[in-house]
């Protein structure tokens, strides 16, 4: 009996490191795919962030457009509004915005471009 229950301890032990081990590899994997999935997320989230302002840059837009990307960026540290020569970031500057885009702003067109430095973006619209 004694070489049966030898055995038998042999093979519990043999079972149980077994499963340390696939534990340690699924949990290895786990880890893994945790990463991969910040590093894709992050990645996404770089790619959005430049291609939200794509649609500013080299572009003609009304004065409509202008008063919807002040109003979007408003107070932000990072994206700053020029229309011609003024910057355009505060609600009170959004509001004289109005009065100089005129009565009718959908009708006037603008150039647009935009210029990235290091993180902060500005957003230049000149009169065409």
């Amino acid at each position: 009996m004694d070489t049966a229950s030898n055995r038998a301890l042999t093979i519990a032990v043999a079972v149980l490191v077994t499963i340390v081990i696939t534990s340690g590899v699924l949990f290895s994997i786990s880890q893994m795919q945790n990463v991969y999935k910040q590093v894709y997320e992050t990645d996404v989230n770089i790619q959005n962030r430049f291609s939200e302002y794509e649609a500013y840059d080299n572009t003609i837009k009304t004065g409509l457009d202008i008063i919807n990307a002040a109003k979007k960026y408003r107070d932000s540290n990072l994206v700053k509004i020029i229309v011609g020569i003024k910057q355009i970031n505060t609600s009170a500057e959004i509001a004289l915005l109005n009065n100089t885009l005129g009565a009718t702003p959908g009708e006037v067109l603008y150039n647009s471009s935009v210029v990235n430095n290091d993180g902060f973006v500005t957003i230049t619209f000149t009169k065409k």
